[in-house]
């Protein structure tokens, strides 16, 4: 997408939003500004020490778990 916070602002679901505050791909800053740009329904999880590829089994299983919820 070349304006995600455009893209999710049509969306006409829940936003679930997992983001690890040290990934070097997308930045803290820009995952604020795509979950504010959102109307509620809307939840932010922050992923503590994962990358964004969550190479860790650890840590994907933890945000499949969120997910599953």
């Amino acid at each position: 997408f070349r304006d995600p916070r455009r893209r999710v602002t049509q969306l006409k679901r829940a936003l679930l939003a997992l983001h690890a505050p040290t990934d070097d791909i997308v930045g803290i800053d820009n995952a604020a500004q795509i979950f504010q740009s959102v109307r509620r329904p809307r939840s932010f999880v922050s992923l503590s020490g994962a990358d964004h590829s969550l190479t860790r089994a650890s840590d994907a299983d933890y945000a499949a778990g969120i997910i599953a919820a």
